[in-house]
């Protein structure tokens, strides 16, 4: 029998409350026929939250829905030590949906896929090809260009093409995890602002370890800044330390911090896989694309010079703090598991 564990928490987001699985807001589960899920709901964040399922959208929340409680075991309070929510996936379901049992609008969708089919890496979705635009005004924020297969991803090839005039652009792909979101705060620069290290200080009485929206923020850890503040204080800052309300990130040398008072803040974590340099045009005015899947940029390719994903995959434009730089296009020829 197989076993995995999901980590369950919850985050206002927009002034309502939101399920976050593994650290991504609501997304769809691929469970598969036969094998034990386990939702760990210990966090403080999901007090008065029980995570259930169901067959219908929202639960007992939508008319005449019902939960669903085949083979689903819950252990504990939500919120509390050792508070769990576990499920064994039966045959010919096809798909479920979980929900909080209090409130509506928190929960998503689940997909269980059979044993049979994932038996062997065919390409149930087929080929395909997904295309997304880097804008100018995306800044440094991190965007989704590719969710995977039920069982994974096999990407053949990516393009590149820049309508970029002149710049050289370099597209850094990886994985993002949100830390914060919309968190009030006065942002103060130190002493020298284009050295020292700066200040987020909460503007509400909850300390920074206590708040329960604020999932995984620790010292030494490397996080990012973008179109939630001022340009000049957009991009990757190493965590100093967190005492009560005072966050201290400390400076990439060069960066002149700019004062920001009562600010709300979007704090990420970036998880690099690889970078690519994108010439100006490439792709127009007779110029090639540039291709991603290159062992030079990517050297955790394979033989083949494929790559399997198994998480979202996002890419950014780390250098455009001010916007002020051209589009990229990211085309990804692939197929999922």
């Amino acid at each position: 029998m197989s076993y995995e564990t999901y980590t369950v928490t919850v985050k206002s987001v927009g002034g309502s409350n939101r399920y976050f699985i593994n650290g991504e807001q609501q997304p769809t589960l691929y469970l598969e026929e036969g094998r034990i899920y386990t939702f760990d709901q210990s966090h403080a964040s999901n007090t008065g939250h029980p995570f259930m399922f169901s067959l219908n959208v929202d639960g007992t929340h939508a008319g005449a829905g019902a939960g669903y409680t085949n083979d689903v075991v819950v252990t504990g309070t939500a919120g509390s030590s050792g508070a769990k929510v576990v499920i064994r996936v039966l045959a010919n379901i096809n798909m479920l949906y979980y929900y909080c049992g209090n409130h509506s609008g928190m929960g998503g969708q689940i997909i269980t896929p059979s044993t049979e089919i994932n038996k062997s890496p065919v390409f149930v979705e087929h080929y395909r090809s997904t295309m997304t635009e880097v804008k100018q005004n995306s800044v440094n924020n991190a965007i989704k260009v590719l969710t995977p297969g039920p069982n994974g991803e096999r990407i053949h090839q990516i393009s590149l093409t820049s309508d970029d005039p002149s710049n050289e652009i370099t597209l850094d792909f990886g994985y993002y995890e949100s830390i914060a979101s919309q968190v009030a705060v006065n942002l103060v620069p130190g002493s020298t602002p284009a050295s020292d290290p700066f200040t987020l200080t909460k503007t509400v009485t909850t300390n920074w370890d206590a708040d329960s929206t604020i999932q995984g923020l620790e010292t030494n850890l490397l996080v990012a800044l973008s179109d939630s503040v001022a340009a000049a204080n957009r991009g990757e800052y190493r965590v100093q330390s967190i005492t009560n309300l005072v966050l201290t990130l400390a400076n990439t040398p060069g960066n002149t911090i700019t004062q920001q008072l009562g600010v709300n803040v979007d704090i990420w974590r970036w998880m690099p896989l690889f970078s690519i340099p994108v010439a100006a045009q490439s792709g127009l005015a007779t110029n090639p694309t540039v291709s991603g899947l290159s062992s030079t940029y990517a050297p955790q390719l394979d033989s083949d010079r494929y790559m399997i994903l198994n998480r979202p995959l996002y890419v950014r434009n780390a250098g455009n703090t001010s916007g002020n730089q051209g589009s990229v296009y990211v085309n990804i020829y692939s197929g999922a598991y």
